[in-house]
This record gives C-alpha cells, structure tokens and sequence, in this order.
C-alpha cells in the first residue's frame, strides 16, 4: 500500500479501497469459475492440509490475538508452484473437510495427505479419489513406501503466510477475501 501510495500519488485510504475492490473482482471471478483442482490419473497428485491462522499470542506480549482460524487447503501438484485452493473451515471433522473435497476436486484424482484422523478411509468418502497415500509426520516426511508427501500443500502454506506476514496480518473479516486474492493469481 505504501509504495502505491507513492508511486500514484494518492491517499492510502482511497488505495486501501481501491484493493478491497480488486479483491471482491478476484472473489467474483472465482464465484462464476470456481476452482477445479486435480484429475489426470496416477501422475498427478493432490495434497491436502488443514493450516492454523491468527495464533496465540506468545508469553503474554503484544496485541491480545483472535481465537485462531482453521484453513483447509488442497495443491494440485501438475503445477510449480503448486495450484492451490483454500477455504475458512469451522471444524475439522471428516463431513467439513470431505464436502470440500468432494466440492473441488476433478475425477480420478489421487490424494496426499498426513494421518489426521478425519482422512481415515477418505476413499469411501470422496467418489472422486482413486487413491489415497498418507505419510506419518512423526516418523517421516515422505513416506518411504509409496513417496506420499505433504511438501507442496506446506510451500503453499508458506507462500501465503508470508504474504501475510509482509502486511503485518489481516483482519479475520478480510482472510478470505487475501485467500481469494492469492488463489485468483
């Protein structure tokens, strides 16, 4: 915001609006060409993840922060970087993250993920899933047996947060609205 307040010349509060306005452009186009990701058989791989936003606060110093925001996320793996899609989630039980799943995901897809319980038996509940590999992360990264990692979905994780970072955070209204902005681009 800063360098385009000095670039054009204009206040920060109209170019504060002026990127809300691109954002909602961003969540627009998004409503009228959702996010379709995976397919492509055994050569391409799906990787989902649940990531926490708006931690804690540390030893009691600084801003009191939000209770913190789940995000559900899958990374089609055809792409480098990783393609993504990412959503706010109320819980993470099976029936919230599968209706994602089964809301994003191209047929004959084949899915990554670590052990987390809600992704037990994930075929059985996402018609759209021809395979499933999990890692255990307490053992390893990839898993040594059938190569399943979760390493795209992090890195996608980790792009975004440091967007996050770099602005010094964002209200918890607005997260969303970045996530659009990020998976738009």
């Amino acid at each position: 915001m800063t360098k385009i307040t000095n670039i054009v010349g204009i206040p920060k509060k109209t170019v504060i609006k002026m990127l809300q306005l691109l954002r909602q452009v961003c969540t627009n186009d998004l409503a009228r060409n959702p996010v379709a990701i995976g397919g492509g058989g055994a050569n391409f791989v799906v990787q989902i993840d649940e990531s926490q936003f708006h931690h804690r606060q540390r030893g009691g110093r600084g801003r009191r922060a939000q209770a913190p925001v789940w995000v559900f996320g899958l990374a089609d793996t055809q792409y480098t970087p990783a393609k993504g899609y990412m959503e706010i989630v109320n819980r993470r039980n099976r029936p919230t993250l599968t209706a994602v799943i089964n809301r994003v995901l191209n047929p004959n897809s084949v899915i990554h993920s670590d052990e987390w319980r809600a992704y037990n038996r994930l075929r059985n509940f996402v018609p759209n899933c021809i395979q499933h590999d999990t890692v255990n992360h307490t053992y390893n990264f990839v898993d040594p047996l059938t190569g399943a990692h979760t390493q795209n979905i992090e890195s996608y994780w980790n792009r975004f947060k440091l967007k996050l970072k770099a602005m010094k955070g964002v209200e918890r209204a607005n997260l969303q609205s970045y996530m659009n902005e990020f998976m738009w681009r």
